[in-house]
């Protein structure tokens, strides 16, 4: 059982190992492998790479675009570039094209047992051409960006792909609201079939003693892609409460994305351009000098006009690891990391003011940090951690094979 050979099919995948694009996706095939499992990754190129391997994990890379203009992958999400224009939303017809033509080649190529499908809209298409013609099981993997990203595609697109994910045996969501927005395409009866395995973490170590805050500088940390829906613009109209009453404080922006200049000119109106810092996009090393200078953390996620919202919020579970207590907004899949007053405290969406005097109820109260770190770090290590995942994964692959069996 354990020698199962498996197909993953993504959008992306990391081009090195230092590489950001999925850090979870890598860490997930490499704790399988470790397993015995064998696995090869189905995935797009990126500005013309043929890479073949990385860390002893095998790829299969199909070309879409001339190398200069192959970018719809990697750097930004796909539901992001659709938003930034015709040009990336034309993008998408050879990338579909491109990737029917290579899952055929791949799947008279290759010899598997299972095919695991991430983020199913588009990919669902790839992968049931790899399982028509090698009439092998499939699971897929939604994180619930893809699915807002299709409830708000036209109708015929809904219907179309709401009949191809029932063809899949499995599904796992990274969160219960993916769950639930999932069971909205697929039919209530399949329910027994929709597993929630969030991203796995690896925890480390966190800061030996939750300090009282010092009075000469607060440090509040929010970390994230400077779009519409993490909600920052409420973030900056908030901390100017905070900086009035304790005027130590500095907000630290860690990240990048198309509203950086819209935040900045905010920061400016609202006259705290001087006490906001925008690092811009961060090396995971950077990152996690951030996190270890953090007091308070902040995800003040909204939903978008166009309904889209945090599905999950792993940010808020690396401020945990770190032993940063935490302040979020009660949307989408937060409520599955942030349980309010346990480890953690959640606010309203869009509502400055709660999220005020949430950040200043944590600055006034080291007991409750303590409280919330301490209750964090276990809440994590049972929910998130690697072994759980991975066991949790490796139940539902015996399972499929199983039932491949019994064809």
């Amino acid at each position: 059982m354990s020698s199962s050979k498996i197909v993953y099919i993504s959008t992306a995948f990391p081009r090195y190992t230092e590489d950001r694009i999925n850090p979870w996706l890598f860490e997930t095939i490499k704790r399988l492998k470790e397993k015995k499992y064998k696995i090869k990754v189905f995935t797009s190129s990126y500005k013309g790479i043929k890479q073949k391997e990385i860390n002893g994990i095998e790829i299969y890379r199909f070309r879409y675009l001339p190398k200069n203009i192959e970018i719809l992958t990697h750097d930004v999400a796909v539901p992001e570039r659709w938003k930034m224009g015709i040009k990336y939303r034309l993008m998408i017809i050879p990338y579909i094209l491109s990737g029917i033509i290579n899952s055929l080649i791949f799947a008279l190529r290759e010899n598997f047992d299972i095919i695991h499908v991430h983020w199913p809209f588009p990919h669902i298409i790839f992968g049931l051409i790899m399982k028509i013609i090698k009439q092998k099981p499939l699971i897929c993997s939604f994180h619930g960006g893809e699915i807002i990203f299709l409830e708000n595609m036209p109708l015929l697109f809904r219907g179309i792909f709401k009949l191809l994910f029932n063809f899949s045996e499995f599904y796992t969501v990274n969160s219960s609201f993916t769950k639930e927005k999932l069971l909205k395409f697929i039919g209530k009866k399949k329910s027994n079939k929709i597993f929630v395995i969030p991203f796995g973490i690896t925890l480390r170590e966190p800061k030996e003693e939750i300090e009282k805050i010092k009075k000469e500088k607060i440090k509040i940390l929010f970390a994230g892609r400077l779009i519409e829906r993490k909600g920052v613009h409420f973030l900056l109209e908030s901390f100017t409460k905070v900086n009035k009453i304790f005027p130590q404080t500095e907000l630290v922006i860690a990240g990048d994305g198309p509203w950086r200049e819209k935040l900045e000119i905010l920061a400016n109106l609202l006259g705290i351009k001087d006490k906001v810092i925008f690092k811009g996009y961060l090396k995971s090393e950077e990152l996690e000098k951030e996190y270890r200078e953090a007091d308070i953390f902040v995800l003040p996620s909204i939903h978008d006009v166009k309904g889209d919202t945090e599905t999950l919020g792993v940010v808020l579970i690396e401020a945990m690891e770190y032993g940063v207590p935490v302040v979020a907004t009660n949307v989408g899949g937060i409520p599955d990391i942030v349980i309010d007053g346990y480890n953690g405290l959640l606010v309203s969406e869009k509502n400055s003011d709660a999220l005020a005097d949430a950040i200043i109820k944590l600055i006034e109260d080291n007991k409750l940090r303590e409280k919330f770190v301490k209750n964090a770090k276990k809440y994590i290590k049972e929910k998130f951690g690697w072994d759980n995942i991975i066991k949790k994964l490796i139940k539902i692959y015996i399972d499929l094979t199983k039932m491949a069996k019994k064809k």
